[in-house]
């Protein structure tokens, strides 16, 4: 069983992360790109864990 909870927690940090690591102006323009690429891979499990989640209130 996966903990979803954590996942998407590390996986959102990921995301920001990267978009952390875009708006450095000192970042090469090859990285940049490869950055960008790694973003649009991260979004896309993102909206898929959130489309397979079910979420439930454990309150």
């Amino acid at each position: 069983m996966i903990n979803v909870s954590a996942d998407l927690v590390k996986i959102t940090q990921l995301f920001f992360n990267g978009l952390i690591l875009l708006s450095d102006d000192n970042m090469p323009p090859n990285q940049k790109i490869v950055i960008s690429q790694n973003l649009d891979k991260i979004r896309e499990l993102l909206l898929t864990l959130l489309e397979n989640t079910n979420f439930q209130d454990t309150s």
